[in-house]
């Protein structure tokens, strides 16, 4: 039997020209939910796998929403929605583990009182990081950077009073376009926040697939029904046969060991080089959690190689393989990398974010053009999400540029002149001329 990972990648890349790195997150976020509290890292303190993901990318070309589409599919399946017990008539099912997309901080509270045991899927994340600076807002990244050490937490709330939310498990899948470094400040790194996010970022040049029409409308149910079946298998073999017991976790062979103290010796060497340049780096706190996120990413990588031979799986403590800590090593290395840049947006100038997002919204609507060429203005408004009268600068910008080229068609018969826009400076040639000679196209 395949890794968990590959049959989630195998059969996701039916469906989308995602890129691997964003189907890669899903697959871990998945194997995280699942997993759950039920295994544990060994440790001064219990260390779970819980796994927070920020994918960056731009708009409608990077997938992004895809993968979160299937993992949402995936997870209404596994734990399908409920009508909570005592409810009134007219109440609609309820996830019993995905939370809403937006929430207060008392209303979140309350959710992970319900039941501790959440995941969060979350598309475009930065309006929601926007919203930490209203008032009601303010205590959300505290909140939520307790949340994430899966310690109880109790609070008085106003409207449940004393509430406590015991043994919390949050997993996070999440979304954005680069305009979320407006927002997602420095300050969200030195309290503490940021630094417990995965990223995942990929602007890559590529060849995008077109839309695919499917004659069977149940195909992506059985799809997601496998995908599902799989999952309950990760979490049948997690679980133990004693009530609120889990399985440990930790490198049990001298070779894991090894790699692992290499990784972290090689990281503290890393943190005090930033402290004794005596100046504030946001740095140090992420390159800090590196190695909890390679222990994490290595004990998930090693269930899903035990997944695919389980003989190990009878006993209580399971073992870290060394090839899983080198696999978790250089995946690490692949996040920081997009860290990095995600850092580098944080830090640009207002000036320079005013022109990386003119840039990227120029790029979006290129392709467009390209992708659905000849395409008419209204058309071009709609799949770009924006009105025509913030288009049209950018889309003039392009024909100086030319990069895209416009011409005017004739009705066949009643309605108005359209304008239409195209890559093919060829096209566009020929239709003025045809224009121009009042003929109809």
């Amino acid at each position: 039997m395949a890794r968990f990972t590959e049959e989630f990648h195998k059969t996701v890349r039916n469906f989308t020209d995602a890129p691997d790195v964003f189907i890669k997150a899903g697959a871990l976020f998945l194997l995280s939910t699942a997993v759950g509290r039920h295994v544990m890292i060994v440790g001064p303190r219990p260390q779970y796998l819980n796994l927070w993901f920020l994918q960056v990318g731009d708009s409608r070309v990077s997938r992004k929403t895809t993968v979160l589409y299937w993992c949402k599919q995936v997870l209404n399946a596994y734990m399908p929605p409920q009508i909570p017990p005592k409810s009134p008539a007219g109440t609609k099912p309820i996830s019993p583990i995905l939370i809403p997309s937006g929430f207060s901080p008392e209303a979140f509270f309350s959710i992970l009182c319900e039941n501790p045991q959440r995941a969060w899927i979350k598309d475009e994340m930065s309006g929601f990081i926007k919203s930490f600076s209203k008032r009601y807002m303010s205590d959300m990244p505290e909140l939520l950077s307790k949340v994430y050490d899966c310690t109880t937490e109790s609070r008085r709330t106003k409207t449940g009073g004393h509430e406590v939310a015991e043994d919390p498990y949050l997993t996070i899948f999440s979304a954005s376009t680069p305009i979320l470094a407006r927002y997602f400040n420095e300050d969200l790194f030195y309290q503490g926040l940021g630094n417990r996010f995965i990223y995942v970022m990929d602007f890559a040049k590529r060849d995008l697939r077109p839309f695919e029409f499917f004659g069977d409308p149940n195909i992506h149910r059985r799809y997601v029904t496998v995908i599902v079946n799989h999952l309950k298998q990760v979490r049948s073999l997690v679980t133990t046969n004693a009530p609120n017991e889990g399985k440990w976790i930790g490198p049990q062979h001298q070779p894991a060991k090894d790699l692992l103290e290499r990784f972290e010796n090689a990281v503290n060497k890393r943190i005090y080089e930033l402290r004794d340049s005596d100046r504030m780096d946001m740095d140090i706190g992420y390159t800090a959690a590196l190695p909890e996120f390679v222990r994490q990413l290595a004990a998930l990588f090693s269930i899903d190689r035990y997944y695919e031979d389980r003989s190990e799986w009878a006993r209580q403590e399971l073992d870290i393989l060394p090839e899983a800590v080198e696999e978790a090593i250089n995946y690490a290395m692949g996040f920081v990398d997009s860290y990095q840049r995600f850092k580098d947006l944080i830090k640009m100038t207002p000036e320079q974010k005013s022109l990386e997002a003119e840039d990227n919204i120029k790029n979006m609507v290129y392709r467009i053009v390209k992708d659905h060429d000849p395409i008419k203005t209204r058309d071009l408004s709609r799949r770009s999400g924006k009105n025509w009268h913030k288009l049209k600068l950018i889309v003039d910008t392009l024909i100086i540029e030319e990069r895209i080229f416009m011409y005017s068609r004739r009705p066949q018969g009643r309605g108005a002149i359209a304008t239409m826009y195209t890559v093919s400076q060829e096209l566009a040639t020929k239709m003025n001329e045809k224009f121009t000679k009042g003929q109809t196209t």
